[in-house]
């Protein structure tokens, strides 16, 4: 029935007639049943006060939910066929001078129903106040949101009393507002956000095989909690789009908020292991033994660096290398720039070093705005040359292998080639017969010293680039990477 009808296509004399207030479709009607399933991860929520949580959690949420479905569907039909329905839809009780039709039918008083409605509903909200704090106290101890560490104390009783607090103050908040019907509606939504990401992780999981995640329920398929997780949101825009669209834009900034404020944990991210088994599925289709066509080249580049201990006796010029590798990106090639450290690849205080070296390392990159990855290597006395010559066949992966090598001009020396094996000199012969024998593109930039940061503006000026041997066109091609920098 539509608004204003007393009968289905008839309108109604609002001054003697009961009618319909408001157009009665299949999702008002579902928003009627959905605080029957609400208090589905109730269980889950006070899993901690459990004494068998996995026998527990499945078997009392299932009886629950059969029981409150069962309950409430055997009320619908036994008022539909005990009651008229003009009766059914005079919502506040005119008819029956302000009385309630079901308080009326009860035995031996009417009092029994309304005690029993408030005692319900106070068990209800109780029920609330037990579940919601601890969920809060759990949020706070594992440090997934910072500010909220205050909320991580207990009492003497193990009870959450900061969270009991906070939680009856939301409560009684919204109670004042005095617009329960419209709250409501957004409070649900946040369920169905819950329930919604609850299967879309188990799909998550499942889709990626991971190993911690192991389901009982034998008839459990990723393409179930995929429909479960649709379900959700299609209710969600079926009933009330605009508030849909805002609960998702909220819970989106909490994502994006803890993301960048929330602490690693041991559970790891579910997007960063989707996005690890798609980058393995890439590469495992990818036939590295097929050989890529000269027009779909595209510079890969492997930049070896052979930086100090100190921060203080960093060579400028391997910064200035890092810019020129950040402007011949615009192909968006991979790039693995590799510290060598001499040392011992045994001692401790060598590794912290190599890791210091390797942040130090990624914050150049990052301010080059260049994309890619870091690494460093140590390696013992007279074991650079090898060191240069396994990093060099073995970095990589598959078909997505370095093929060009970006080296700076050594400084000039007067004592070359009577120089030790692991000088600047020496090593740059060593890197350029490795990189030859592997068959790389060999980049050699000199005058690093003089090249511009990707921040200084260049109005005028020539980069002369002399080729040795046969180009095939990448001549022209580090011209046009190097012009389509702004």
């Amino acid at each position: 029935m539509k608004a204003g009808e007393y009968k289905p296509g008839k309108a109604a004399n609002t001054h003697i007639e009961v009618y319909q207030d408001v157009k009665t479709t299949f999702f008002v009607l579902l928003a009627i049943y959905f605080p029957a399933v609400t208090g589905i991860l109730t269980g889950t929520n006070m899993s901690g006060d459990l004494k068998n949580a996995q026998k527990s959690i499945p078997s009392g949420t299932l009886g629950a939910q059969l029981t409150t479905s069962f309950i409430y569907f055997a009320l619908v039909l036994t008022f539909g066929a005990a009651i008229d329905g003009d009766v059914l839809r005079d919502k506040y009780g005119a008819s029956m001078a302000g009385s309630m039709v079901v308080a009326n039918l009860a035995w031996p008083s009417h009092w029994i129903l309304l005690i029993g409605s408030f005692t319900s509903t106070f068990g209800a909200a109780l029920q609330c106040l037990c579940s919601a704090p601890r969920l809060l106290q759990c949020i706070a101890q594992d440090e997934v949101v910072p500010e909220l560490k205050s909320f991580r104390k207990l009492t003497k009783r193990n009870e959450p009393f900061h969270g009991l607090l906070i939680t009856t103050l939301i409560a009684e908040l919204a109670i004042l507002l005095g617009a329960m019907d419209h709250i409501a509606a957004v409070v649900d939504f946040f369920f169905l956000m819950c329930y919604a990401f609850i299967n879309v992780i188990c799909a998550m999981h499942s889709i990626v095989k991971a190993p911690n995640w192991r389901p009982r329920y034998k008839y459990y398929h990723w393409s179930l909690a995929l429909l479960g997780a649709f379900l959700c949101f299609f209710i969600m825009f079926t009933t009330h789009w605009d508030y849909a669209i805002v609960s998702c834009l909220l819970c989106f900034s909490f994502y994006k908020y803890t993301e960048y404020r929330g602490a690693n944990k041991e559970w790891g991210d579910g997007m960063r292991a989707v996005s690890i088994s798609t980058a393995q599925k890439a590469l495992l289709t990818i036939d590295d033994s097929e050989a890529s066509h000269p027009k779909d080249f595209r510079p890969q580049l492997l930049i070896l660096f052979a930086l100090k201990w100190q921060d203080d006796q960093s060579d400028l010029r391997y910064k200035r290398l890092l810019h020129l590798a950040s402007q011949l990106k615009a192909s968006q090639g991979l790039c693995v720039v590799v510290a060598f450290l001499c040392g011992n690849p045994f001692d401790e205080n060598d590794r912290n070093s190599a890791n210091e070296i390797r942040k130090r390392l990624k914050d150049y990159m990052k301010e080059a705005k260049l994309r890619g990855f870091a690494k460093t290597l140590v390696y013992g006395e007279s074991q650079i040359c090898g060191s240069i010559s396994t990093v060099i066949q073995s970095t990589g992966v598959g078909a997505l292998c370095p093929n060009t090598l970006l080296l700076k001009w050594p400084k000039y020396s007067l004592d070359w080639p009577s120089e030790p094996s692991d000088s600047e000199y020496s090593t740059f012969v060593d890197k350029l017969h490795a990189g030859y024998v592997m068959k790389m593109c060999l980049l050699v930039a000199k005058d690093i010293s003089h090249f511009p940061y990707i921040t200084e503006p260049v109005k005028e000026g020539y980069v002369d680039a002399y080729w040795i041997i046969r180009d095939r066109g990448f001549l022209g091609l580090i011209a046009h990477l190097l012009l389509n920098h702004k």
